[in-house]
């Protein structure tokens, strides 16, 4: 529905919408950055669930009140130190991040690799639990339905049998997750000491159930 909408507005004005933000929790997933590729080019929002004071819109949007050219990928980078700024000093874990949904075929490419070479190692006893081991390893959310890429990637270094070739799609999917000019990932940042080892994009991912919606 969302993908729907946005392709319709896309449509109405004639060019992608320069800035999605997410004021919501648990946004910031790979599936809906793919989703909305072709209708948005940033996207801004949180990994985790967000406190309930949300985005702090008053040093947002007078940043944008003074900087009104600037360009979308600098504004969402903004929005992610400003959203951060707002908790600081306080005990809230938080996540923020900016996607430049352009890009996001990078790692949706690499998470296809890794999942297809995964899938044909189940067998493998090794392998089974050298999954389900980065799996409780990796940062997770929402009662452990949607799992960070990039801690996930990180604990299957260790976790499974020694690969080249797993190695190497590990690194692809960890490369397409580093934050920087041309890459998926405009900018990741948190609070809080159990999410240090997040970088800013989540999959679905639950432990043993599969959410009937995703049949479709």
């Amino acid at each position: 529905e969302l993908k729907n909408t946005l392709a319709g507005f896309s449509a109405l004005i004639g060019r992608k919408l320069d800035i999605l933000g997410m004021d919501a929790c648990l946004m910031q997933m790979a599936e809906v950055a793919f989703q909305l590729k072709d209708s948005v080019s940033c996207i801004v929002g949180s990994e985790l669930e967000e406190p309930e004071d949300g985005w702090p819109y008053h040093t947002i949007l007078s940043y944008l009140v003074k900087n009104p050219k600037v360009a979308a990928d600098v504004f969402a980078k903004e929005i992610v130190a400003r959203y951060l700024q707002s908790y600081a000093g306080t005990k809230e874990t938080v996540t923020q991040s900016a996607f430049n949904a352009d890009h996001i075929d990078q790692v949706k490419d690499a998470v296809d690799n890794l999942a297809v070479y995964l899938t044909a190692k189940l067998d493998d006893p090794e392998y089974r639990n050298g999954i389900a081991t980065a799996w409780r390893r990796a940062v997770r959310f929402f009662d452990d339905n949607y799992v960070d890429l990039k801690s996930f990637a990180n604990a299957l270094k260790t976790a499974c049998p020694k690969s080249t070739e797993l190695n190497a799609l590990i690194k692809a999917l960890l490369s397409s997750l580093k934050a920087g000019k041309g890459k998926p990932v405009i900018a990741a940042s948190f609070q809080g000491s159990s999410m240090k080892r997040t970088g800013g994009i989540s999959v679905y991912f639950p432990a043993d159930r599969i959410n009937s919606a995703y049949k479709y």
